[in-house]
């Protein structure tokens, strides 16, 4: 069975994307101690498990509901711009808020971490709000992903965030004149994620929508 053009293109995405990832890796290993280095992903890996079950569901639900939409025309009932904020902003806030304080709360009264890797509660609230902010990317996402954009959906959701960490690495090189610490590259990625975010989401809703096709 031979690939479409499209189908091509996109596994071809997703090897792009998957080696973009394993470079990030290896210029944070090179630019970093190994401390450093094993501080900042061991952190990351909370920061994305955080992210994951803040989702609580809701890409999924969003593209299933809206591809129904998309299917039905204007037969289909109208999905709740309410609805879509409260999955994709408001209750990951929560969810995300709340399992970040059960790990400042042990985190003080346990061994959960690492040995040699105690987080401060900075760390922590810092893990928690870049775990906050690549939930937001992954529903900004399904936007493109509805518009048959399959490839700018999945590079803004896998290769966006860690693409940021290592730009935030190196502007914090810059700013510190030398090795900066992991709390303060983790501080420059928030400032970097959030206007990002901000800047696409603006273009998004300024930006005329354009004519969906249903592709599911």
């Amino acid at each position: 069975r031979r690939l479409t053009g499209g189908q091509a293109g996109t596994y071809l995405t997703r090897a792009m994307i998957v080696g973009s990832n394993f470079a990030v890796m290896i210029a944070l290993a090179w630019l970093l101690s190994p401390d450093d280095f094993g501080r900042l992903v061991y952190f990351w890996t909370f920061a994305l498990v955080l992210s994951a079950l803040g989702t609580i569901g809701a890409p999924a639900f969003l593209l299933r509901e809206l591809s129904a939409q998309l299917g039905k025309g204007d037969d289909a009932p109208r999905f709740s711009a309410g609805l879509a904020i409260l999955l994709s902003l408001l209750l990951p806030s929560v969810v995300i808020g709340a399992l970040t304080a059960g790990l400042i709360v042990l985190a003080g009264t346990t061994s959960l971490f690492a040995a040699g890797i105690q987080p401060t509660t900075s760390e922590l609230i810092a893990v928690g709000v870049i775990a906050w902010l690549i939930n937001g990317v992954s529903n900004l996402a399904i936007y493109s992903r509805m518009i048959d954009q399959v490839n700018l959906s999945m590079g803004m959701r896998d290769a966006a965030p860690p693409l940021i960490l290592l730009l935030a690495t190196g502007i914090g090189f810059l700013i510190h004149a030398g090795a900066p610490g992991v709390l303060a590259i983790y501080h420059i990625y928030i400032g970097l994620a959030a206007v990002l975010l901000c800047i696409w989401a603006t273009r998004r809703v300024s930006t005329p929508r354009p004519v969906m096709t249903p592709t599911f």
